[in-house]
């Protein structure tokens, strides 16, 4: 047990703990809210005691949230639940919230609580991670295409010639026959060249 042990150390360390903490009672309005909800949501505790903790929650996500929050209070159910919120300057953020009963010494559920961190830079690290083995995987594939291009293309050209020499005996010039049907690229002609 920490030496400062009681109810104004835990009621201090919840206050300055990094993370929002938000407790409702059975209604689910808000009981406590600590700095860090002050901060992260833009609201003082004064003006969020008393509201309904779905408030809080984006219109998109608040009939799951309201679920999980009654399945907090009805069961014991802990549950997670991640959504984007506008921060003061118009900044989305994504945030990650863990819903849980809150119990009383006797035993008896009396509220839910939730914790919400923010994880925006978790969030924006993985798509440039994503995007980066994105972009490795189009590099790998561009190199694999290239390299079968340019087998392709040094196969062809390199036709056999076959030197004719009865054939072009009297002639002043050396006579020549490509032999197309030997052509790596599967040319069928045959030419004569000089």
């Amino acid at each position: 047990m920490h030496p400062e042990s009681g109810e104004a150390y835990f009621r201090e360390l919840c206050e300055q703990i990094g993370v929002a903490l938000v407790a409702t009672d059975l209604s689910l309005n808000i009981q406590t809210w600590n700095a860090a909800a002050g901060r992260m949501f833009g609201a003082a505790a004064d003006r969020m005691i008393g509201t309904s903790v779905i408030s809080i929650i984006p219109q998109d996500r608040r009939i799951p949230a309201e679920r999980m929050f009654r399945q907090a209070v009805a069961a014991g159910e802990t549950s997670e639940l991640e959504f984007q919120h506008r921060d003061s300057q118009g900044e989305a953020r994504e945030l990650s919230g863990t819903i849980a009963p809150v119990v009383s010494e006797s035993g008896i559920r009396t509220g839910a609580s939730i914790c919400i961190r923010d994880i925006t830079r978790r969030i924006h690290l993985q798509a440039e991670v994503h995007e980066s083995r994105k972009m490795a995987s189009l590099g790998a594939m561009a190199g694999a295409i290239a390299h079968h291009f340019n087998n392709i293309l040094g196969a062809m050209g390199n036709t056999p010639l076959v030197k004719l020499e009865r054939i072009g005996r009297d002639l002043p010039v050396p006579l020549y026959a490509k032999l197309e049907f030997m052509n790596p690229g599967g040319s069928i002609k045959d030419r004569i060249g000089i």
